[in-house]
């Protein structure tokens, strides 16, 4: 009779979903999805998740909303998932400032304080001047910043990637730049445009809406070579400045990211990764897929993370230094 007990009470937990290893992660995901891009809507990391969002729902028969929570060089919106609950229903979409935050002290945690689920894509930015500037190209600007240190002013998010990419140029060209704070790349070209500041590193769609009708002037790329959006550009490297800066928003989660739920969401990747609308789809936005699984992600992370310090100690910063 024990026997026959213990046999119904088994068949009933296999019918209903009372016993066995099984967990929230397996039937992942079964709800919409939270994508958190921290920072405003129509940049290019922006543009990047809204592409991405549409992919990423096919994949996983869900809803993915993106949702922008800008401020404090990314730290808001990175903040707020790493306080969510580890479920996989809230995640992020960063690039390289959540790294650049923490060296500048404008965090208290970094990439590895969150789950790295993979890498995503890439891009470049340009270097931009108004249209009336007195500089027609680099050689001259460049010219100009080194007779005349701190007297140009140059737009940047405080901490972030743009803030890191200046301090790069400064150290390959010898000279100094008078940074003035924004949030994101619209209110960089609206303070471009009104006189506030000199010069900006937007993304390349952006320049093109305003480059053809003559109100900016694009310098230099921060690409390895010239992109077909902008054929006409140079880059640093072809001016003689030995820079390249890449920024590629990829993937996290919050700390304690069940494995199930990571390998589902880097299958759901590497798959859009090599979806032919997708790539087709980055290509108008001047980007590249650039995937990386979560192991090898951790390995690119690692890298960057020591140059970004360099490049922080190399400013003049203070970087805090992981222990």
């Amino acid at each position: 009779m024990r026997m026959l007990t213990g046999f119904l009470t088994l068949l009933f937990c296999m019918v209903f979903g009372l016993a066995g290893p099984a967990s929230a992660a397996d039937a992942y995901p079964s709800k919409p999805i939270k994508l958190v891009v921290p920072y405003g809507a129509g940049n290019a990391t922006d543009a990047a998740a809204r592409l991405l969002a549409k992919f990423l729902e096919q994949e996983l028969k869900t809803g993915v909303a993106v949702v922008n929570v800008v401020g404090a060089a990314g730290t808001i919106g990175s903040t707020q998932v790493l306080k969510a609950k580890p479920d996989g229903y809230t995640l992020l979409w960063n690039h390289l400032s959540l790294l650049t935050a923490y060296h500048t002290g404008a965090s208290r945690f970094t990439w590895d304080s969150l789950t790295p689920i993979c890498n995503g894509v890439r891009f470049y930015k340009a270097l931009v001047v108004r249209g009336d500037a007195p500089w027609n190209n680099l050689k001259e600007f460049i010219a100009e910043a080194q007779k005349k240190p701190d007297a140009i002013n140059w737009g940047v998010n405080i901490g972030a990637g743009l803030h890191f990419e200046a301090l790069g140029f400064e150290t390959m060209t010898d000279t100094k730049f008078h940074y003035v704070a924004g949030e994101g790349e619209a209110d960089q070209i609206n303070a471009l445009l009104g006189g506030r500041i000199d010069v900006c590193t937007p993304s390349p769609q952006i320049v093109n809406q305003y480059k053809e009708d003559g109100r900016i002037r694009a310098l230099a790329t921060s690409t390895e070579k010239r992109l077909p959006s902008l054929p006409d550009v140079p880059t640093y490297q072809e001016e003689g400045i030995d820079l390249t800066f890449v920024y590629e928003p990829s993937l996290y989660g919050p700390p304690g990211l069940p494995a199930a739920i990571v390998a589902t969401l880097n299958a759901a990747m590497a798959k859009i990764m090599k979806n032919p609308e997708f790539i087709e789809g980055l290509a108008k936005l001047a980007m590249d897929p650039a995937y990386m699984d979560q192991e090898t992600f951790k390995k690119h992370l690692l890298k960057l993370d020591a140059d970004l310090y360099m490049f922080a100690r190399q400013g003049g910063l203070i970087p805090r230094q992981k222990i």
